[in-house]
Protein backbone atom coordinates (compact mmCIF):
# COMPACT_ATOMS: atom_id res chain seq x y z
CA UNK A 1 0.00 0.00 0.00
CA UNK A 2 2.83 2.42 0.84
CA UNK A 3 4.67 3.13 -2.46
CA UNK A 4 7.79 4.23 -0.58
CA UNK A 5 8.40 0.81 1.01
CA UNK A 6 10.28 -0.76 -1.90
CA UNK A 7 12.29 2.39 -2.65
CA UNK A 8 13.21 2.73 1.03
CA UNK A 9 14.31 -0.90 1.22
CA UNK A 10 16.47 -0.57 -1.90
CA UNK A 11 18.00 2.73 -0.76
CA UNK A 12 18.75 1.32 2.70
CA UNK A 13 20.38 -1.75 1.12
CA UNK A 14 22.56 0.52 -1.03
CA UNK A 15 23.47 2.61 2.03
CA UNK A 16 24.29 -0.45 4.16
CA UNK A 17 26.43 -1.98 1.42
CA UNK A 18 28.38 1.26 0.98
CA UNK A 19 28.84 1.54 4.74
CA UNK A 20 30.04 -2.07 4.96
CA UNK A 21 32.57 -1.55 2.17
CA UNK A 22 33.73 1.71 3.73
CA UNK A 23 34.28 -0.01 7.09
CA UNK A 24 36.30 -2.73 5.34
CA UNK A 25 38.55 -0.23 3.53
CA UNK A 26 39.06 1.87 6.66
CA UNK A 27 40.00 -1.18 8.74
CA UNK A 28 42.53 -2.18 6.08
CA UNK A 29 43.97 1.35 6.06
CA UNK A 30 44.29 1.39 9.84
CA UNK A 31 45.98 -2.03 9.72
CA UNK A 32 48.35 -0.97 6.94
CA UNK A 33 49.30 2.29 8.67
CA UNK A 34 50.24 0.39 11.84
CA UNK A 35 52.01 -2.42 9.94
CA UNK A 36 55.82 -2.72 10.09
CA UNK A 37 57.55 -4.54 7.24
CA UNK A 38 60.77 -4.90 9.28
CA UNK A 39 58.92 -6.43 12.21
CA UNK A 40 56.99 -8.72 9.86
CA UNK A 41 60.25 -9.96 8.28
CA UNK A 42 61.71 -10.54 11.73
CA UNK A 43 58.59 -12.47 12.73
CA UNK A 44 58.86 -14.56 9.57
CA UNK A 45 62.53 -15.44 10.22
CA UNK A 46 61.70 -16.39 13.78
CA UNK A 47 58.74 -18.47 12.62
CA UNK A 48 60.91 -20.27 10.03
CA UNK A 49 63.54 -21.03 12.70
CA UNK A 50 60.88 -22.37 15.05
CA UNK A 51 59.43 -24.50 12.25
CA UNK A 52 62.84 -25.92 11.36
CA UNK A 53 63.53 -26.71 15.02
CA UNK A 54 60.16 -28.40 15.34
CA UNK A 55 60.84 -30.50 12.22
CA UNK A 56 64.27 -31.53 13.59
CA UNK A 57 62.70 -32.48 16.92
CA UNK A 58 60.03 -34.43 15.06
CA UNK A 59 62.69 -36.36 13.12
CA UNK A 60 64.51 -37.23 16.37
CA UNK A 61 61.28 -38.34 18.00
CA UNK A 62 60.39 -40.54 15.06
CA UNK A 63 63.89 -42.11 15.03
CA UNK A 64 63.55 -42.83 18.74
CA UNK A 65 60.18 -44.40 18.05
CA UNK A 66 61.64 -46.58 15.29
CA UNK A 67 64.46 -47.75 17.62
CA UNK A 68 61.98 -48.61 20.36
CA UNK A 69 59.86 -50.50 17.83
CA UNK A 70 62.89 -52.58 16.75
CA UNK A 71 63.78 -53.38 20.38
CA UNK A 72 60.17 -54.31 21.06
CA UNK A 73 60.22 -56.70 18.09
CA UNK A 74 63.39 -58.36 19.44
CA UNK A 75 61.86 -58.81 22.90
CA UNK A 76 58.68 -60.11 21.34
CA UNK A 77 60.68 -62.79 19.43
CA UNK A 78 62.29 -63.98 22.67
CA UNK A 79 58.94 -64.42 24.38
CA UNK A 80 57.71 -66.91 21.82
CA UNK A 81 57.50 -70.53 23.14
CA UNK A 82 59.42 -72.11 20.27
CA UNK A 83 59.89 -75.84 19.70
CA UNK A 84 61.85 -76.67 22.86
CA UNK A 85 59.54 -77.32 25.86
CA UNK A 86 62.44 -76.53 28.25
CA UNK A 87 62.45 -72.92 26.97
CA UNK A 88 58.79 -72.41 27.72
CA UNK A 89 59.41 -72.06 31.43
CA UNK A 90 63.00 -70.79 31.35
CA UNK A 91 64.20 -67.67 33.21
CA UNK A 92 65.43 -66.26 29.90
CA UNK A 93 61.91 -66.30 28.50
CA UNK A 94 60.55 -64.79 31.72
CA UNK A 95 63.04 -61.90 31.53
CA UNK A 96 62.07 -61.37 27.85
CA UNK A 97 58.41 -61.07 28.89
CA UNK A 98 59.28 -58.41 31.49
CA UNK A 99 61.36 -56.48 28.94
CA UNK A 100 58.54 -56.79 26.36
CA UNK A 101 56.03 -55.24 28.78
CA UNK A 102 58.44 -52.40 29.56
CA UNK A 103 59.13 -51.75 25.86
CA UNK A 104 55.39 -51.67 25.20
CA UNK A 105 54.99 -48.84 27.72
CA UNK A 106 57.98 -47.02 26.22
CA UNK A 107 56.46 -47.34 22.74
CA UNK A 108 53.11 -45.95 23.90
CA UNK A 109 54.81 -43.03 25.65
CA UNK A 110 56.99 -42.34 22.63
CA UNK A 111 53.92 -42.39 20.34
CA UNK A 112 52.36 -39.69 22.55
CA UNK A 113 55.56 -37.64 22.32
CA UNK A 114 55.65 -37.99 18.52
CA UNK A 115 52.02 -36.89 18.25
CA UNK A 116 52.70 -33.82 20.39
CA UNK A 117 55.78 -32.87 18.36
CA UNK A 118 53.84 -33.37 15.10
CA UNK A 119 51.17 -30.91 16.31
CA UNK A 120 53.88 -28.40 17.25
CA UNK A 121 55.48 -28.82 13.81
CA UNK A 122 52.11 -28.27 12.09
CA UNK A 123 51.46 -25.15 14.21
CA UNK A 124 54.86 -23.65 13.40
CA UNK A 125 54.40 -24.41 9.68
CA UNK A 126 50.96 -22.73 9.78
CA UNK A 127 52.52 -19.72 11.52
CA UNK A 128 55.11 -19.46 8.75
CA UNK A 129 52.37 -19.48 6.12
CA UNK A 130 50.45 -16.77 7.99
CA UNK A 131 53.55 -14.58 8.25
CA UNK A 132 54.20 -14.94 4.53
CA UNK A 133 50.53 -14.19 3.65
CA UNK A 134 50.54 -11.05 5.83
CA UNK A 135 53.73 -9.85 4.17
CA UNK A 136 52.24 -10.49 0.73
CA UNK A 137 49.08 -8.55 1.67
CA UNK A 138 51.14 -5.63 2.94
CA UNK A 139 53.32 -5.54 -0.18
CA UNK A 140 50.29 -5.73 -2.51
CA UNK A 141 48.09 -3.28 -0.57
CA UNK A 142 47.57 0.06 -2.35
CA UNK A 143 46.85 2.80 0.23
CA UNK A 144 46.03 5.35 -2.48
CA UNK A 145 43.38 3.01 -3.90
CA UNK A 146 41.97 2.47 -0.40
CA UNK A 147 41.79 6.22 0.23
CA UNK A 148 40.12 6.85 -3.14
CA UNK A 149 37.59 4.05 -2.55
CA UNK A 150 36.85 5.37 0.95
CA UNK A 151 36.28 8.88 -0.40
CA UNK A 152 33.93 7.60 -3.12
CA UNK A 153 31.96 5.51 -0.61
CA UNK A 154 31.72 8.47 1.77
CA UNK A 155 30.30 10.58 -1.05
CA UNK A 156 27.78 7.82 -1.80
CA UNK A 157 26.71 7.64 1.85
CA UNK A 158 26.46 11.42 2.11
CA UNK A 159 24.30 11.44 -1.03
CA UNK A 160 22.01 8.66 0.17
CA UNK A 161 21.47 9.74 3.80
CA UNK A 162 19.50 12.94 3.02
CA UNK A 163 17.46 11.00 0.46
CA UNK A 164 16.74 8.35 3.08
CA UNK A 165 15.74 10.98 5.61
CA UNK A 166 13.33 12.67 3.18
CA UNK A 167 11.95 9.37 1.91
CA UNK A 168 11.44 8.03 5.44
CA UNK A 169 9.65 11.23 6.45
CA UNK A 170 7.38 11.01 3.40
CA UNK A 171 6.70 7.33 4.11
CA UNK A 172 5.88 8.01 7.75
CA UNK A 173 3.69 10.95 6.74
CA UNK A 174 1.76 8.75 4.31
CA UNK A 175 1.34 6.01 6.95
CA UNK A 176 -0.22 8.58 9.28
CA UNK A 177 -2.51 9.91 6.53
CA UNK A 178 -3.89 6.53 5.49
CA UNK A 179 -3.85 4.84 8.90
CA UNK A 180 -7.46 5.69 9.83
CA UNK A 181 -8.67 4.93 6.31
CA UNK A 182 -6.97 1.52 6.36
CA UNK A 183 -8.50 0.75 9.75
CA UNK A 184 -11.94 1.67 8.40
CA UNK A 185 -11.28 -0.49 5.35
CA UNK A 186 -10.37 -3.49 7.52
CA UNK A 187 -13.54 -2.98 9.55
CA UNK A 188 -15.71 -2.73 6.42
CA UNK A 189 -14.05 -5.75 4.83
CA UNK A 190 -14.73 -7.77 7.99
CA UNK A 191 -18.36 -6.60 7.86
CA UNK A 192 -18.54 -7.61 4.19
CA UNK A 193 -17.25 -11.09 5.05
CA UNK A 194 -19.81 -11.38 7.85
CA UNK A 195 -22.67 -10.40 5.51
CA UNK A 196 -21.51 -12.86 2.86
CA UNK A 197 -21.43 -15.62 5.45
CA UNK A 198 -25.01 -14.77 6.43
CA UNK A 199 -26.03 -14.85 2.76
CA UNK A 200 -24.43 -18.28 2.31
CA UNK A 201 -26.20 -19.58 5.39
CA UNK A 202 -29.56 -18.14 4.24
CA UNK A 203 -29.09 -19.78 0.83
CA UNK A 204 -28.46 -23.08 2.59
CA UNK A 205 -31.72 -22.77 4.54
CA UNK A 206 -33.58 -21.79 1.34
CA UNK A 207 -32.26 -24.87 -0.45
CA UNK A 208 -33.32 -27.11 2.45
CA UNK A 209 -36.89 -25.80 2.37
CA UNK A 210 -37.52 -26.94 -1.19
CA UNK A 211 -37.44 -30.68 -0.46
CA UNK A 212 -38.92 -31.01 3.04
CA UNK A 213 -42.39 -31.64 4.53
CA UNK A 214 -44.28 -29.04 6.55
CA UNK A 215 -42.92 -30.18 9.91
CA UNK A 216 -39.33 -30.15 8.67
CA UNK A 217 -39.90 -26.78 6.98
CA UNK A 218 -41.13 -25.31 10.28
CA UNK A 219 -37.98 -26.60 12.00
CA UNK A 220 -35.80 -25.03 9.27
CA UNK A 221 -37.63 -21.71 9.66
CA UNK A 222 -37.06 -21.85 13.42
CA UNK A 223 -33.37 -22.64 12.98
CA UNK A 224 -33.05 -19.80 10.45
CA UNK A 225 -34.66 -17.39 12.90
CA UNK A 226 -32.39 -18.61 15.70
CA UNK A 227 -29.20 -18.18 13.65
CA UNK A 228 -30.02 -15.23 11.38
CA UNK A 229 -32.66 -13.29 13.30
CA UNK A 230 -35.53 -14.01 10.91
CA UNK A 231 -37.30 -17.18 9.86
CA UNK A 232 -37.47 -16.33 6.17
CA UNK A 233 -34.20 -17.02 4.30
CA UNK A 234 -35.39 -14.83 1.40
CA UNK A 235 -35.92 -11.83 3.70
CA UNK A 236 -32.55 -12.39 5.32
CA UNK A 237 -30.90 -12.52 1.90
CA UNK A 238 -32.67 -9.36 0.74
CA UNK A 239 -31.62 -7.48 3.86
CA UNK A 240 -28.06 -8.77 3.54
CA UNK A 241 -27.91 -7.77 -0.13
CA UNK A 242 -28.92 -4.22 0.82
CA UNK A 243 -26.31 -4.16 3.59
CA UNK A 244 -23.70 -5.59 1.23
CA UNK A 245 -24.40 -2.93 -1.38
CA UNK A 246 -24.00 -0.22 1.27
CA UNK A 247 -20.70 -1.66 2.57
CA UNK A 248 -19.33 -2.08 -0.95
CA UNK A 249 -20.11 1.57 -1.72
CA UNK A 250 -18.26 2.56 1.46
CA UNK A 251 -15.30 0.38 0.49
CA UNK A 252 -15.23 1.84 -3.02
CA UNK A 253 -15.11 5.38 -1.60
CA UNK A 254 -12.45 4.37 0.92
CA UNK A 255 -10.31 2.77 -1.77
CA UNK A 256 -10.73 5.87 -3.90
CA UNK A 257 -9.63 8.07 -0.99
CA UNK A 258 -6.66 5.85 -0.18
CA UNK A 259 -5.60 5.68 -3.84
CA UNK A 260 -5.83 9.46 -4.11
CA UNK A 261 -3.75 10.00 -0.96
CA UNK A 262 -1.17 7.44 -2.09
CA UNK A 263 -1.04 8.92 -5.60
CA UNK A 264 -0.64 12.43 -4.24
CA UNK A 265 2.05 11.34 -1.76
CA UNK A 266 4.23 10.25 -4.67
CA UNK A 267 4.69 13.91 -5.63
CA UNK A 268 7.71 15.68 -4.18
CA UNK A 269 5.96 18.89 -3.16
CA UNK A 270 8.15 21.76 -2.00
CA UNK A 271 6.27 24.86 -3.14
CA UNK A 272 2.56 25.69 -2.86
CA UNK A 273 1.30 28.51 -5.12
CA UNK A 274 -2.11 29.68 -3.89
CA UNK A 275 -4.81 31.30 -5.95
CA UNK A 276 -5.72 33.66 -3.11
CA UNK A 277 -9.00 35.04 -4.43
CA UNK A 278 -10.19 31.47 -5.00
CA UNK A 279 -9.99 30.68 -1.29
CA UNK A 280 -11.84 33.83 -0.28
CA UNK A 281 -15.14 32.29 -1.39
CA UNK A 282 -17.32 29.52 0.00
CA UNK A 283 -19.50 27.63 -2.48
CA UNK A 284 -17.77 29.65 -5.21
CA UNK A 285 -20.05 32.68 -4.75
CA UNK A 286 -20.08 33.66 -1.05
CA UNK A 287 -17.24 36.01 -0.18
CA UNK A 288 -15.75 35.10 3.23
CA UNK A 289 -12.70 37.36 3.31
CA UNK A 290 -9.19 36.27 4.29
CA UNK A 291 -10.25 34.05 7.23
CA UNK A 292 -9.78 30.68 5.52
CA UNK A 293 -6.41 31.74 4.13
CA UNK A 294 -5.25 33.11 7.48
CA UNK A 295 -5.96 29.70 9.04
CA UNK A 296 -4.64 27.57 6.20
CA UNK A 297 -1.50 29.39 5.02
CA UNK A 298 0.51 29.07 8.29
CA UNK A 299 -0.13 25.31 8.27
CA UNK A 300 1.18 25.06 4.71
CA UNK A 301 4.09 27.45 5.35
CA UNK A 302 5.30 25.23 8.21
CA UNK A 303 6.09 22.53 5.66
CA UNK A 304 6.36 24.16 2.23
CA UNK A 305 7.44 27.33 0.51
CA UNK A 306 4.22 29.31 -0.03
CA UNK A 307 3.51 31.99 -2.63
CA UNK A 308 0.15 33.74 -2.49
CA UNK A 309 -1.39 35.51 -5.50
CA UNK A 310 -4.40 37.87 -5.56
CA UNK A 311 -5.89 39.93 -8.31
CA UNK A 312 -6.67 43.59 -7.59
CA UNK A 313 -10.30 42.88 -6.63
CA UNK A 314 -9.09 41.60 -3.26
CA UNK A 315 -8.27 45.14 -2.17
CA UNK A 316 -11.70 46.38 -3.12
CA UNK A 317 -13.51 43.43 -1.49
CA UNK A 318 -11.53 43.53 1.76
CA UNK A 319 -10.87 47.26 1.95
CA UNK A 320 -7.21 46.49 2.65
CA UNK A 321 -4.05 47.69 0.97
CA UNK A 322 -1.47 45.22 -0.32
CA UNK A 323 0.73 45.97 2.70
CA UNK A 324 -2.13 45.29 5.11
CA UNK A 325 -2.89 42.04 3.29
CA UNK A 326 0.78 40.97 3.51
CA UNK A 327 0.76 41.63 7.26
CA UNK A 328 -2.00 39.03 7.69
CA UNK A 329 0.40 36.18 6.73
CA UNK A 330 3.74 34.82 8.02
CA UNK A 331 6.82 36.80 6.89
CA UNK A 332 8.15 33.82 4.86
CA UNK A 333 5.07 33.83 2.65
CA UNK A 334 5.38 35.78 -0.59
CA UNK A 335 2.23 37.84 -1.29
CA UNK A 336 1.59 39.30 -4.75
CA UNK A 337 -1.32 41.43 -5.94
CA UNK A 338 -1.64 41.72 -9.72
CA UNK A 339 -3.99 43.89 -11.77
CA UNK A 340 -6.41 41.26 -13.12
CA UNK A 341 -7.58 37.68 -12.66
CA UNK A 342 -6.24 36.59 -16.05
CA UNK A 343 -2.83 38.01 -15.18
CA UNK A 344 -2.92 36.27 -11.81
CA UNK A 345 -3.82 32.95 -13.46
CA UNK A 346 -1.12 33.35 -16.08
CA UNK A 347 1.52 34.22 -13.45
CA UNK A 348 0.50 31.31 -11.20
CA UNK A 349 0.70 28.76 -14.02
CA UNK A 350 3.92 30.23 -15.40
CA UNK A 351 5.57 29.94 -12.00
CA UNK A 352 4.38 26.34 -11.57
CA UNK A 353 5.45 25.47 -15.13
CA UNK A 354 9.13 26.06 -14.39
CA UNK A 355 9.24 24.41 -10.95
CA UNK A 356 8.56 20.63 -11.00
CA UNK A 357 8.10 20.68 -7.23
CA UNK A 358 5.46 23.45 -7.29
CA UNK A 359 1.72 22.76 -6.98
CA UNK A 360 -1.17 25.16 -7.44
CA UNK A 361 -3.87 25.31 -4.77
CA UNK A 362 -7.06 26.36 -6.52
CA UNK A 363 -10.46 25.11 -7.63
CA UNK A 364 -10.07 26.98 -10.92
CA UNK A 365 -9.79 24.58 -13.89
CA UNK A 366 -7.86 27.19 -15.94
CA UNK A 367 -9.77 26.56 -19.17
CA UNK A 368 -7.99 29.49 -20.80
CA UNK A 369 -4.65 27.70 -20.29
CA UNK A 370 -5.23 24.13 -21.54
CA UNK A 371 -1.57 23.41 -22.28
CA UNK A 372 -0.18 24.26 -18.87
CA UNK A 373 0.86 21.42 -16.55
CA UNK A 374 -1.10 22.71 -13.58
CA UNK A 375 -4.04 23.48 -15.85
CA UNK A 376 -4.13 19.79 -16.84
CA UNK A 377 -4.65 18.92 -13.15
CA UNK A 378 -1.30 17.19 -12.98
CA UNK A 379 -0.07 19.60 -10.36
CA UNK A 380 -3.24 21.26 -9.14
CA UNK A 381 -4.73 20.69 -5.68
CA UNK A 382 -8.37 21.47 -4.95
CA UNK A 383 -9.95 22.63 -1.70
CA UNK A 384 -13.34 22.99 -0.10
CA UNK A 385 -14.55 25.63 2.32
CA UNK A 386 -17.70 25.07 4.36
CA UNK A 387 -19.06 25.88 7.83
CA UNK A 388 -15.91 27.53 9.09
CA UNK A 389 -13.50 24.83 7.83
CA UNK A 390 -11.15 24.90 4.86
CA UNK A 391 -10.08 21.46 3.66
CA UNK A 392 -7.30 20.39 1.32
CA UNK A 393 -8.31 16.74 1.14
CA UNK A 394 -5.45 15.40 -0.96
CA UNK A 395 -2.95 16.79 1.56
CA UNK A 396 -5.05 15.75 4.57
CA UNK A 397 -5.14 19.33 5.87
CA UNK A 398 -8.09 21.01 7.57
CA UNK A 399 -8.05 24.53 8.98
CA UNK A 400 -10.75 26.01 11.20
CA UNK A 401 -11.52 29.71 10.94
CA UNK A 402 -14.13 32.14 12.16
CA UNK A 403 -16.58 32.53 9.31
CA UNK A 404 -18.09 36.02 9.01
CA UNK A 405 -21.72 36.15 10.10
CA UNK A 406 -22.82 38.35 7.22
CA UNK A 407 -21.13 37.39 3.98
CA UNK A 408 -21.09 40.17 1.43
CA UNK A 409 -19.02 41.12 -1.57
CA UNK A 410 -17.01 43.38 0.65
CA UNK A 411 -15.37 42.66 3.97
CA UNK A 412 -13.61 45.42 5.83
CA UNK A 413 -11.38 43.36 7.85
Amino acid sequence: MNPFTVELRELKAEHDQAQSELDKWQKQLVWYQSFSIDQANLDLRQAVAEAEAAQAQLQLSREESWALAASHTAHEAKTRMGMDPRYWFSSERGIAKVKLAASLKLLANQASIVQKVELEALATAHHVRNCREVLTLAREFDPLLAQAASLALLETIERIEPQLEVLQARSDDLDVKIRDHLESKRTDEAEKDRINQRICRAKYFAAQLSSRNSFERRQIHEQCAKELGHGSPERVMQKCEDELEFVERKLAKLNEKIDEIVRFSDFDIRHIIIDGNNLCYANRTEFIGLGALEALVPMLAAKYKVTLFFDASIQRNTGLSQQRIEERFPPAVEVHVVPSKSQADDTILELAEHDPHAFVLSNDVYRDFPDRMAGKKKRRVTHSTLHGFSHVHAMQISAKFDAPKNRTARNTG
